[in-house]
């Protein structure tokens, strides 16, 4: 084989070695030139692509977003109106009883809330008041008291909500006919209508409905509030997608609720309005895409074998992400998403974008530099003829900068003196070496990022071996809490045996001894000589055994209460949330610090003052937060050793002697609890006081302390309970730490500032 491949070769060998050298050196270099620039341009177009792709999806999924958050929005308010009459019902400011009170109420209502079309009272009398905001007449009210008539009387409003002139009146209208009462009468709760066109302009819209009960769960009536769909389309509209880009929100059959595209979403068929599935839609784009939604569909029904001919008949648009739909010869990026409501609502974003309006000016730039690539090319054959020998110089330049840069020296800035084809490869070589070193940097980037990942992963990994040790350790109280607690409700349960036995036998000796001493005199000299011998102090004893008893009994109690406080604590492994009480978690904790509150050394015994207020049981995690608790009050002793026990602080100045204050109170108007430790310490300073949650931060000594208790108390309590951790001091004067927690943790923190 090799002996073949050098006989083939011979040829152009020869034919190399017979050129000119002008030639010799032009050829490969014309040859090296195109094959260079047109690899260049072929990488430059796909990486053109893939940053189209790129950006496409960055930009649909930032149209997602603020679609969401608007369709959210439209979503929220509604009921929230519902819920605030609902409110004003329930605290007796307005009833069903008396409708009148609603007119001015529910018109002020549909000023302040732009975004509905109707608000409505209806009662299970039949009586209803609604306002209603059109565009072109104002504010409309309608009313019906059916003890006064039957019809349904539609008033224009002036500027201060007063009735005016009748519209129209609708007779015999009994509003519990309408489909969004029923509905919210057989769900009995909040929920929403089906979409339905107005009877005035035929633009769909939707109802949120909401039962009202009394304290008997009576039906008393329903509150409906309307929101016109058409202002979902008015906002797609502003949303810049492209020239050809589209942004719909559909229904999981198909149905169009609203369109960037501006088309009507209601058409005559047979005599009738009705709306618009979107694979019949008047827009080419949009009904192209959804019939190839559809064809997925269809496809995936087909695929699962245990799916029914009906299902697979029946039409769902299904959530589909970064997908590329080809329509004729363009390509469309779609993207589809459902947007959650807890309400019963399953509505669909649909994001399409034309990669045609991306690529547009790529395809230009490609053009333009395959021409400046074909000028160079000519360029490079004209004069590399007619300098060739100039040329043996740069070219021995560039080899030395490619060595150069094979050993991973990339410092390097070619400067060529001579044609222009060379300084264009010189051009085109310093911006390699710059790509290079561009590519360096985001490398060394990259391994700076990990770096940085690697540090957070080993600080999870210590977190948690720290909740490892506190679960460890919550196992080994509760097993030592087990062991005593069975030997301790032994003897407790039979002291109060013990002590009513030797009762009896006092109360039988005394018998005894009356017994005798009225029928045979004084006791035999031969049992009193026998009691002396024995050393008995019969009358000592019989006074004092019931005490030992009582002393007995008393102490078991304590070691009952001791073994209940270690069984609490020990709760540090329970992962599910529990209602508890604050004040047993927080006394438990005490209980085991009961030694190192007492004196030690120079430091006078840790006073613990407790100002508890009435808390209610809270939802928590009940061993974390006896983790925090211990955290905190092992720092503030920690921090009162070291001020005492340093300066020596004299016993008898009660003034400066340790304390520990816990204070906890209910703030009813936001629903959380605060809990305050506080201690009389030296107090940090503010640059302790910055850094103090982070990990590893430690101002304590070598072994005694890992920096980790602070910061897994502040995600415990953060992240765990959505609450807050506050740390307030002042040098001289002590630290408190305080803890914000809400009663309901499914409702999170609603603090409208920091206290």
């Amino acid at each position: 084989m090799t002996i073949l491949i050098r006989k083939l070769s011979l040829p152009f060998q020869q034919a190399a070695q017979r050129l000119p050298v002008r030639w010799a050196v032009v050829i490969p270099f014309v040859a090296q030139l195109t094959l260079i620039v047109g690899l260049t341009s072929w990488l430059s177009f796909r990486s053109g692509e893939e940053a189209v792709r790129t950006l496409a999806y960055q930009l649909q999924a930032e149209t997602t977003k603020r679609v969401t958050a608007n369709l959210n929005k439209y979503q929220t308010i509604p009921h929230q109106i519902n819920l605030l009459n609902r409110s004003q019902i329930e605290l007796g400011f307005l009833n069903l009883q008396n409708l009148s009170a609603w007119e001015r109420y529910l018109w002020q209502q549909v000023q302040i809330f732009p975004e509905i079309n109707l608000v409505a009272i209806s009662s299970n009398q039949g009586d209803q008041v609604k306002v209603s905001n059109l565009d072109d007449t104002g504010l409309l009210m309608s009313i019906i008291y059916r003890d006064v008539s039957p019809d349904l009387i539609t008033y224009q409003t002036n500027s201060l909500g007063e009735k005016t002139t009748i519209a129209n009146t609708t007779p015999n209208y009994d509003p519990r006919q309408l489909p969004s009462y029923q509905k919210a009468v057989v769900s009995g709760k909040a929920s929403w209508s089906d979409i339905y066109l107005n009877f005035v302009d035929r633009t769909p819209q939707i109802s949120a409905v909401l039962p009202f009960y009394d304290q008997e769960k009576r039906l008393l009536g329903v509150g409906t509030t309307v929101v016109r769909l058409q202002a979902l389309s008015d906002f797609l509209a502003t949303l810049q997608v492209g020239k050809t880009g589209q942004v719909l929100i559909i229904e999981p059959d198909g149905d169009m609720i609203a369109t960037s595209t501006g088309e009507s979403l209601s058409r005559q068929v047979d005599n009738e309005l009705k709306r618009i599935n979107i694979i019949n839609s008047t827009n080419s784009i949009t009904q192209a895409v959804g019939k190839h939604l559809q064809k997925i569909f269809i496809e995936n029904q087909s695929a699962n074998n245990n799916s029914s001919r009906a299902d697979r008949e029946t039409f769902q648009i299904g959530l589909v992400k970064n997908i590329e739909i080809i329509l004729g010869d363009r390509t469309y990026f779609t993207e589809v998403i459902q947007v959650p409501d807890e309400n019963g609502l399953d509505w669909q974003v649909v994001v399409i974008i034309s990669e045609e309006e991306f690529l547009e000016q790529i395809i230009i730039n490609n053009q333009r530099t395959l021409l400046i690539c074909i000028f160079a090319l000519l360029a490079a054959i004209f004069f590399g003829i007619k300098t060739s020998r100039w040329i043996v110089k740069p070219i021995e330049s560039l080899s030395l900068a490619t060595n150069q840069i094979a050993k991973g020296d990339l410092d390097q800035k070619v400067l060529v003196k001579g044609n222009r084809e060379l300084r264009t490869l010189a051009a085109n070589f310093n911006q390699m070496i710059t790509k290079l070193q561009s590519s360096r940097s985001n490398l060394e980037s990259y391994n700076h990022q990990l770096e940085t990942t690697l540090e957070e992963l080993k600080n999870t990994q210590l977190q948690l071996i720290q909740n490892e040790k506190m679960s460890s350790l919550g196992q080994l109280v509760a097993g030592v809490a087990h062991e005593i607690n069975n030997p301790v409700n032994f003897i407790a349960g039979n002291v109060s045996h013990a002590q009513s036995y030797v009762e009896d036998l006092i109360l039988t000796l005394q018998i005894y001894q009356n017994y005798h001493q009225n029928y045979h005199g004084d006791t035999p000299e031969e049992i009193t000589t026998e009691i002396d011998r024995q050393d008995i102090d019969l009358d000592f004893i019989q006074g004092d055994i019931l005490k030992v008893l009582r002393s007995m009994k008393v102490g078991a109690d304590r070691i009952q209460g001791i073994v209940k406080s270690l069984r609490n604590f020990s709760r540090l492994d329970e992962s599910e949330v529990k209602s508890a009480d604050i004040h047993e978690g927080i006394d438990s904790t005490l209980l085991i610090l009961q030694g190192k509150l007492q004196m030690k050394g120079d430091r006078p015994m840790i006073k613990v003052d407790k100002h508890y207020g009435d808390l209610p049981p809270i939802e928590c995690y009940p061993g974390q937060l006896n983790q925090v608790f211990m955290n905190l009050l092992v720092n503030a002793i920690d921090a009162l050793e070291d001020k005492f026990c340093k300066q020596k602080v004299s016993k008898s100045n009660q003034s400066s002697s340790p304390k520990i204050t816990i204070t906890t109170e209910l703030i009813t108007q936001q629903k959380v609890v605060k809990i305050i430790i506080a201690d009389n310490a030296d107090g940090i300073t503010e640059a302790v006081q910055n850094r103090i949650f982070d990990p590893f931060f430690t101002t304590k000594e070598v072994g005694k302390g890992t920096g980790l208790g602070l910061a897994i108390s502040y995600k415990i309590i953060t992240e765990k309970h959505q609450g807050q951790l506050d740390c307030i001091s002042r040098l001289d004067q002590g630290t408190e730490f305080i803890i914000t927690l809400p009663t309901d943790l499914s409702q999170g923190l609603t603090l409208s500032g920091s206290d």
